[in-house]
């Protein structure tokens, strides 16, 4: 069973029938009708047939953000993995004109033979760039190159009202800022105009420094805020403490030595079926695994050098990772605090413990400030993740850390959320609500776009 949506005598079928969508953490779930257009103005068709009968559109790509940001609960999702062309590309300046479907992997695969990449890219080649700008994803270098927005020089917004807006930094700028970051709730992407960088070689060379205590990490990653990227790891769930954590920081430059990437680095990988594990995945064996990675980690003194694709889609091979926690998911809780309140951390990370967390993971990198009204992001910001299974404690330990991270005037990372509050969200985005919440008036005043997050955020109003 299927329906048709009209718009400009263009058709678009949609799907009928519930079809359950998941966010990534395996947490969240909802039921929503979904349309696949193979071109654009099926798309526009299908904004116009959701505008005309009141049904709200939730603007999907890869389907990976963690919570409930790229499904809703009812209406119709517009899913846009079809919509992957690349318009136009200029292989002497780097300029790029896309669809919002096209991947990563597909986008380094293209560009990097030609010499070119984005500067900014997160940790799993199947996100799609129109995604990773609706939530202003970044990588391992922000405090160098900021989020994949600063990759962006501009978009084309198909609005609610079925008008397209050509939408950058100098024309539409208001409508740009809040939609770089912005959930999809401004309207959807038809093409991204991308400003890439002369890509780098097809080996990184990696420095692994080990390191004692939190104060220590910080310190060392400061230290390290030349390299091309910086990332902290430690282990958490054996120190029980912030304090005692050991781990080391790995500061990535590109390898001179090393060839120009090939389209054949960036062929499809089989992803191990790591669902099998879940029942063998629990406390006792990540302390086990975190204590022999960490001695694996801390003997790799110096430098090695590492394919370019493993340093920056760390993920890539292990894309199924979240099975690994079962049907009940897990929770990942990423929040910024600005430089001058980073002494904080220590103290939020040992709460979280003493609440009931177990972080499984534990990382950190360096920040500055998010360029979107909704971005990531902090001046002079350290970034913090954690990992650990969706327990009723875990939630409860989480819902008390938003408080201090609203209090030293961080942020939560919403591409990884599933469990955060329509107060608690207010009190972190508090200082650009509202003028998020007066473009989104007057782009979308009835609430066509929307998903679950949106919801579950109170940004479905306008006011």
């Amino acid at each position: 069973m299927s329906r048709r949506g009209w718009r400009k005598g263009r058709a678009v079928t949609i799907d009928s029938s519930d079809i359950e969508f998941s966010g990534f953490s395996r947490t969240l779930k909802g039921k929503s009708a979904c349309a696949r257009p193979e071109k654009r103005a099926g798309a526009a068709a299908l904004i116009g047939d959701c505008a005309a009968s009141g049904r709200t559109l939730t603007v999907r790509g890869g389907g990976h953000s963690y919570g409930d940001a790229a499904f809703g609960r009812g209406g119709v999702v517009l899913d846009v993995s079809r919509l992957n062309r690349i318009h136009h590309a200029d292989w002497t300046s780097g300029a790029l004109i896309a669809e919002p479907g096209l991947t990563f992997r597909e986008l380094f695969m293209i560009a990097g033979p030609k010499g070119f990449a984005p500067a900014v890219a997160p940790g799993f080649s199947a996100i799609t760039i129109g995604g990773a700008f609706a939530m202003d994803v970044h990588g391992k270098n922000h405090r160098r190159a900021g989020g994949f927005s600063r990759c962006v020089r501009a978009i084309d917004l198909r609005l609610a009202n079925g008008d397209l807006l050509h939408c950058s930094r100098e024309e539409n700028a208001d409508i740009f800022a809040a939609s770089a970051g912005g959930l999809g709730r401004t309207g959807a992407i038809e093409r991204l105009h991308l400003a890439l960088a002369p890509a780098p070689p097809s080996l990184m060379r990696q420095e692994t420094i080990p390191v004692d205590g939190l104060g220590a990490a910080l310190a060392r990653l400061e230290e390290n805020t030349g390299a091309a990227s910086v990332v902290y790891w430690g282990d958490l769930l054996n120190a029980r403490d912030a304090d005692a954590v050991k781990g080391a920081v790995i500061a990535a430059a590109p390898d001179p030595a090393a060839p120009p990437i090939e389209a054949g680095d960036w062929a499809p990988l089989a992803a191990p079926p790591l669902g099998l594990l879940a029942p063998f995945y629990n406390e006792l064996s990540n302390r086990a695994f975190n204590a022999a990675y960490g001695r694996k980690l801390r003997a790799a003194r110096g430098g090695a050098s590492v394919p370019l694709r493993a340093h920056l889609f760390t993920w890539d091979g292990l894309s199924a990772w979240n099975r690994l926690y079962g049907r009940r998911g897990f929770f990942e809780y990423q929040f910024v605090l600005p430089g001058e309140h980073k002494d904080r951390i220590g103290t939020i990370l040992n709460r979280l413990i003493e609440n009931g967390a177990r972080p499984y993971l534990f990382a950190m990198k360096l920040m500055q400030a998010g360029e979107g009204l909704l971005s990531y992001g902090a001046k002079d910001g350290v970034s913090v993740l954690v990992d650990m299974p969706a327990t009723a404690r875990a939630r409860a330990a989480l819902d008390a850390a938003d408080d201090a991270v609203a209090d030293a005037g961080g942020r939560i990372h919403l591409a990884k959320d599933s469990r955060l509050g329509a107060a608690a969200f207010q009190r972190l985005y508090a200082s650009s609500l509202s003028a998020f919440r007066a473009v989104v008036g007057r782009v979308d005043p009835d609430g066509v776009f929307a998903s679950a997050m949106i919801a579950r955020l109170g940004l479905d109003g306008a006011s």
